[in-house]
């Protein structure tokens, strides 16, 4: 009789783990596809001087948040900076940024910075970024984009209630030190950074 009951309480939590497995499959087929993160500040500086502290690499290390995660991480950079093709290669502790690169794939001067994520490692997978520069009375509006597939069907939960509440605050943080480095620029960087632009740099 024991044994009966036994046997009884074992289907009926191979059951339940079976409906909820289905669940958990069933409502990922209607999760977003894709992760859109957007974060935006306004930099008392002209477009043309944020947009160069963006655009180069080399400047940019100074302000990521992701640079700041390793201090230690190698970073190399290819082609000329500033231009279409040119990349940022890191590698760091797998714990903190791991190791990728990231290549600018379209711009339009003092506007737009198009760029691709490569992740290599600890996880491979690709994403997109996207900042725009808009002129306004009380200085430049910077709007950093980013977005990712996600895989079905873990990755659509991660997406869905994990990945804003992980990568929000860093973009934040990006964006303040972004600011904070403009800001802080003398005038002579100012117009040094506006004829590189002028100059197609």
């Amino acid at each position: 009789m024991e044994e009966d009951c036994t046997v009884k309480a074992l289907k009926k939590i191979f059951y339940i783990i079976v409906l909820l497995a289905a669940v958990f499959f069933v409502v990922a087929l209607f999760l977003p596809k894709e992760f859109v993160l957007e974060r935006e500040v306004t930099i008392n500086k002209p477009a043309e001087v944020v947009f160069a502290q963006v655009v180069n690499f080399e400047n940019r290390v100074k302000w990521s948040p992701w640079a700041a995660l390793d201090p230690g991480a190698e970073n190399t950079y290819e082609g000329t900076m500033g231009e279409i093709g040119s990349s940022w290669m890191w590698e760091g502790d797998p714990e903190k940024v791991g190791t990728g690169s990231l290549e600018i794939v379209n711009l339009k001067l003092g506007q737009l910075i198009e760029t691709k994520l490569v992740f290599v490692s600890p996880r491979a997978g690709e994403a997109n970024g996207r900042f725009t520069f808009n002129q306004t009375d009380t200085g430049t509006k910077v709007m950093w984009h980013f977005d990712q597939k996600l895989a079905y069907p873990v990755e659509r939960y991660v997406g869905m209630f994990l990945l804003d509440g992980m990568l929000g605050p860093k973009f934040e943080s990006g964006l303040q030190k972004l600011k904070t480095q403009c800001e802080a620029l003398p005038e002579e960087q100012m117009e040094e950074s506006t004829a590189k632009e002028e100059g197609g740099a």
